[in-house]
């Protein structure tokens, strides 16, 4: 089932848009990728849509069941948030497009069948993420992205080696992308293994048949990054009003203090965000914890396990930041799409375990 969804993904990806001509494309629209299919938009909106009730769910503080699947008004409210997210997102794409020459259709038709095109890949996702199983997650949307991941992992690697011809990349920055990989693989692996350990009953052998649920894996990193993006745009929204609220106060003085602070900032936008993120993980795995009471025995070492947990995701944030001061151009793969891949291959490997014991048990004898 993983193989065919990863099939239907690469298929769309490269079913290019109707009415979209690449060869007319004008000189002032190299931004624009020539490559644009009925996929333009990926599985942002679905993304943006799950971030959103992730959260809500969060707030709402109910505990976790192990294996609960999602109820029809998550699926519901995800899909009408994530249909709204790709109009909005697939109407400025499409005036991105109209803007640079390349449409060959009429403008209104154009827009009309591009928007129903993109509203319509955007409901096959969500229909694909709420009803194929992934092991102790409520959907597959981990999945998804690591197909897309994975889809465009060969052109970063032949886009190294091209690098390395040229010698912009040396071997030492291969050795240390490979060894950046290997660390991701088996962090997450102790990440899992701890977690699941805290989940397993007392006296419980049969491991492989345990269904705890695995948000806190990968949830804390996701709406850390998240929430930094939010108190960022907050803080770029508010800014200049309030500035010249203070500057009123205190005088120009504080004006060119503020001015030099808000350069500052732009400046160096990428290490605050990731700090900001970096506080935010521990907060949100202990709402994880928290959440998931239930689901943990009373004697498991929660402390080390929920350190681990933090200090795993913490990692895979600032360690890609650091190594590319050391390797640059070799960490452009996204930092949550590393972690849903390994958890995705590990969640995909115990579930055909657990099927495969299924099975067997139900052979007559």
């Amino acid at each position: 089932m993983a193989a065919l969804v990863g099939l239907v993904l690469i298929v769309a990806w490269n079913i290019p848009l109707p009415g979209f001509d690449p060869a007319r494309l004008e000189p002032q629209s190299g931004t624009l990728s020539q490559g644009i299919s009925i996929f333009a938009l990926g599985i942002a909106p679905i993304f943006s849509a799950l971030t959103l009730v992730e959260v809500v769910r969060l707030m709402a503080r109910r505990r976790a069941r192990p294996e609960q699947r999602a109820g029809n008004v998550e699926i519901i409210t995800v899909g009408v948030v994530a249909l709204l997210i790709s109009l909005l997102d697939g109407y400025d794409l499409i005036e991105r497009l109209r803007a640079s020459g390349a449409v060959i259709w009429n403008a209104d038709t154009f827009l009309w069948l591009t928007l129903a095109t993109f509203t319509g890949v955007t409901a096959v996702g969500v229909i694909l993420c709420y009803r194929l199983p992934m092991p102790g997650f409520r959907h597959c949307f981990w999945l998804l992205l690591s197909v897309q991941v994975l889809e465009f992992l060969p052109t970063q690697i032949g886009w190294g080696l091209d690098l390395g011809r040229t010698g912009v990349v040396s071997g030492n920055g291969w050795l240390i992308f490979a060894a950046f990989y290997v660390f991701c693989f088996a962090a997450v692996s102790l990440m899992l293994s701890l977690w699941r350990s805290a989940c397993v009953p007392q006296g419980r052998t049969d491991v492989d048949q345990i269904k705890e649920p695995l948000d806190i894996l990968i949830w804390p990193l996701v709406l850390a990054i998240w929430t930094a993006q939010v108190l960022i745009n907050i803080v770029g929204m508010t800014a200049p009003e309030l500035m010249f609220r203070l500057i009123v106060i205190f005088g120009h003085g504080f004006g060119v203090v503020m001015i030099a602070i808000v350069h500052t900032v732009g400046r160096y936008y990428a290490e605050i965000h990731t700090v900001l993120a970096a506080f935010a993980i521990p907060l949100f795995v202990l709402a994880y914890i928290r959440r998931n009471r239930d689901n943990i025995r009373t004697d498991a070492p929660l402390a080390l396990t929920a350190t681990v947990i933090v200090v795993v995701q913490i990692a895979i944030l600032i360690v890609p930041i650091v190594l590319e001061r050391y390797s640059p151009h070799m960490f452009g793969t996204d930092k949550t799409g590393l972690l849903a891949v390994t958890l995705t291959i590990m969640g995909l490997y115990v579930g055909e375990k657990r099927s495969a014991r299924t099975r067997t048990y139900s052979q007559p004898a």
